[in-house]
């Protein structure tokens, strides 16, 4: 059976896959025949984008294979099915997914275990802790911090309580390169599994992490999640440690537990949430078990001088039976005089044998754990899992989980006798076996590792498949990727080429978080180092660096300046003969050409560049594309007053999104809709709408949306009359739009004031009047607020309202 993480990985893609009736279907087409994706779309009657999206779905994850072939006096992709049959089988508490190819040979793995979780240590030789296993079955405390010395066991036994537990596990081990945003991609992992499938949209969303924390805290307490923050010592990110403060604050029905050598700061001790157990070595009697489970003969008099010593705790225990194994003469005195640690770490290592050496280095260098696939592709060495579970018995490495390892840390000060030419050799080693990755946070360990090697060839293939590839995988991770990026010039590189790639992925990232003065500061620099004249790579970065300054320049109002990096780009990218990149610049280049005419309020023109993207969209393997295209062209006819078909679009848009997992991109297009319904006047349709997408803000605290949505339907329900819900809506918004100046809010309060008159309210209408009348007066020159300011005054003067006439005088 094949446990490696990229297995159990493809295993979790197959069940979700197989999960789409729309995917059984063509499967059960191609197992008939060859057909191709026209061929399918017709006879599934959908989409032929959304059909080819998914065949390669399908083809990647080897279910069927796609080839090109004559037929009808043309070259067409046929496609045909690899499968024969694909079943789960019940073994126990674990659940197996098991696939038969054509050629009847069956490809099994573990894909559900007794407990949801993630990467539990396996305690292989755990002795004793009743007692405290016991306090922390009793313990009604949300919170749990375990800490002492070294080797004391503090993993082995929150690991053993884990697996007892009938809950999901969240088992995050810490290192030096955890950050929050690593931690938030561990927790959503999680509760993707457990029925929270939409969270992955989540973290490229624009959402900050505090949003998102307290997201995944709505999921950890209806699941009632285990959280475990192992080695919580050693994390540096001050966002990570504050948020594991917070979530000690607030967590009730879920539980943390926290691992360290010391004693954390920020938590809640003096309100008696948190239950401390400073855990010290075993008991005697627990030391004398610990013997008998190893067969390991020793007398009792040396054993109870041994415990005193070593004061029980296990690794130094386990020190001492490898060194008593490894020479016969090693007894208590040596053991005593030497420095403890570090003689017996040397003696340890003098004694393996080559592989075994190899694999310790690796590991004594990675400060986190690792996939015995990495140790194995790195090392070159066959009999990995044989080693790692030598060194789990000796006491040397712990399992976390089935697939990943971590040595003790007491054998890091090996880590000073690696040489440093071999030290390099294994960071590009790890480096480039997480570079042939399809997936984020691979990609930004290999740019992490291949910095750490000094491999300049190597971050340079790691930026030029970010850009050349337009990947979005830095969206993921946008913090630490500039930080990587930043410490990587401060090396001093004297490539050009490879300084300006990282200068221009710095502005890049500079323009996206809407930092535009340092963006086209740096941006502007690197068009000065490439002309558009060269290779095709060349004018794919003339054009990538050109369309954000022109995008930058457009953001800060400078339409001029936008335009003269625009105006020339199409000769350029008419002049590139890869298709692949000729589609990908177009695309940017009409998303910038669109944004230009936006500001400059030629809604047509922009119209019509939109409507070129959309046509380049369909050419791009990715359905990313054509979503986010679409959206902007509902967007630009609702701007041009075409409602209809604006509205027509986006629920195609809706029908489409409705068959994939993207609730948030679905509930943004719901309040699209909504928005564009309220233009028509067709109110009641509208709250059915915005109600969807509420709904989706509410449960994901997307605070930013959902006050826009609050507004709306307050909007609509005063059109529709039912003033008490406008009055109740309004206050919603209010309320999130907080002291934050914008048209949404000061139309909130305006409407809100509106529906207090026409109910007869004045005292409360006045008061309120008198509480925002310099916020409103700050906004009046803001979208429809104006409008609605007159209209309270035509009101208030017609029933003779002189207060409120008066004050709105003054606005």
């Amino acid at each position: 059976m094949d446990t490696s993480a990229r297995s159990l990985d493809l295993a979790e893609k197959i069940t979700r896959v197989l999960s789409s009736k729309v995917n059984i279907q063509i499967l059960q087409l191609l197992s008939r025949s060859k057909l191709y994706p026209r061929e399918i779309a017709r006879i599934l009657g959908k989409d032929e984008t959304e059909i080819s999206r998914r065949l390669n779905q399908l083809r990647k994850l080897g279910l069927i294979e796609c080839r090109w072939e004559r037929a009808r006096d043309k070259n067409v992709k046929l496609c045909y099915s690899l499968v024969k049959r694909i079943s789960f089988e019940f073994r126990d508490r674990d659940v197996y997914l098991e696939i038969t190819t054509v050629d009847r040979r069956p490809r099994i793995t573990r894909i559900i275990s007794s407990t949801y979780s993630t990467n539990i240590p396996q305690p292989k030789h755990f002795i004793g802790r009743t007692r405290y296993l016991e306090l922390l079955n009793r313990s009604i405390e949300p919170v749990v911090v375990v800490w002492g010395l070294p080797g004391a066991g503090k993993t082995y036994l929150i690991a053993r309580y884990a697996l007892e537990q009938d809950r999901p596990v969240l088992w995050y081990t810490a290192s030096s390169i955890s950050d929050l945003r690593h931690f938030l991609w561990k927790a959503m992992l999680l509760l993707n599994t457990i029925g929270y499938a939409e969270l992955t949209d989540l973290i490229i969303s624009e959402l900050t992490p505090s949003i998102i924390l307290d997201i995944l805290l709505k999921g950890f307490e209806e699941f009632g999640v285990l959280i475990v923050i192992d080695d919580h010592h050693k994390i540096v990110d001050q966002d990570l440690l504050k948020a594991i403060n917070y979530l000690a604050d607030n967590i009730r029905r879920s539980k943390l537990i926290i691992i360290s050598r010391k004693k954390p700061k920020g938590l809640p001790y003096i309100k008696g949430k948190v239950l401390e157990i400073k855990l010290s070595g075993m008991e005697l009697r627990e030391v004398v078990e610990y013997f008998k489970n190893r067969k390991f003969n020793i007398q009792d008099e040396e054993l109870v001088k041994l415990y005193v010593v070593t004061q029980g705790i296990p690794v130094l225990i386990s020190l001492y039976c490898e060194m008593k194994s490894l020479y016969r003469g090693f007894n208590l005195e040596i053991f005593r005089k030497r420095n403890i640690i570090s003689y017996i770490i040397n003696e340890i290592y003098s004694s393996l044998n080559s592989a075994e050496k190899r694999i310790f280095d690796l590991l004594v260098l990675v400060d986190e754990p690792i996939e015995a696939t990495i140790i194995r592709d790195v090392t070159d060495i066959g009999s990995v899992e044989y080693i790692l579970n030598s060194f789990i018995t000796r006491g040397f490495v712990e399992a976390i989980g089935e697939t990943q390892y971590v040595i003790h840390d007491i054998f890091r000060i090996m880590e000073k006798r690696i040489p440093a030419e071999k030290k390099k050799a294994i960071y590009s080693a790890i480096a480039r076996h997480y570079f042939s990755r399809d997936e984020p946070f691979s990609f930004y360990k290999a740019l992490l590792y291949f910095y750490k090697s000094r491999d300049l060839d190597g971050i340079r293939d790691v930026l030029k498949k970010r850009i050349y590839g337009d990947l979005d995988y830095h969206m993921f991770f946008l913090n630490k990727y500039i930080s990587i990026l930043r410490d990587i010039e401060d090396i001093g590189i004297n490539d050009l080429r490879l300084a300006m790639l990282l200068k221009y992925e710095i502005g890049h990232i500079k323009m996206i978080k809407g930092e535009f003065d340092e963006a086209i500061n740096i941006l502007s620099g690197c068009l000065r180092y490439i002309e558009p004249g060269g290779t095709d790579n060349d004018k794919y970065l003339y054009v990538q660096i050109a369309t954000d300054l022109a995008e930058a320049y457009a953001n800060k109002g400078l339409l001029d300046k936008c335009w003269e990096y625009l105006h020339d780009l199409p000769m350029v990218i008419d002049s590139i003969t890869t298709k692949s990149m000729k589609n990908i610049l177009l695309y940017h280049y009409l998303g910038s050409l669109g944004l230009y005419y936006y500001y400059r309020q030629d809604y047509r023109k922009a119209l019509d560049a939109y409507l070129k993207r959309l046509e380049i969209s369909r050419n791009i393997d990715d359905p990313k594309y054509y979503i986010f295209t679409l959206i902007g062209v509902a967007n630009l006819y609702e701007a041009l007053s075409e409602n209809e078909r604006a509205l027509n679009i986006l629920m195609d848009l809706h029908s489409y999104l409705s068959k994939t997992d993207s609730i948030v991109k679905r509930a943004l297009t719901e309040s699209i809709i909504a928005d564009t319904l309220t233009n028509l006047r067709r109110y009641s349709e509208a709250v059915k709408y915005i109600d969807k997408a509420i709904e989706v803000f509410e449960r994901l605290g997307i605070y930013g949306r959902l006050a826009g949505a609050y507004m709306l339907k307050a909007y609509c329900m005063y059109k529709l009359g039912d003033l008490g819900e406008t009055i109740r809506y309004c206050d919603n918004a209010i309320e999130l739009f907080g002291d934050t100046l914008t048209c949404e809010k000061a139309n909130a309060i305006a409407i809100k004031i509106y529906a207090l008159l026409i109910t007869g309210d004045y005292e409360n209408a006045i008061a309120n009047l008198k509480e925002n009348i310099n916020f409103i007066r700050k906004c009046i020159s803001f979208g429809t607020i104006g409008e609605l300011v007159n209209a309270l005054k035509n009101y208030a003067s017609s029933r003779g309202l002189t207060v409120i006439k008066s004050l709105l005088d003054e606005v």
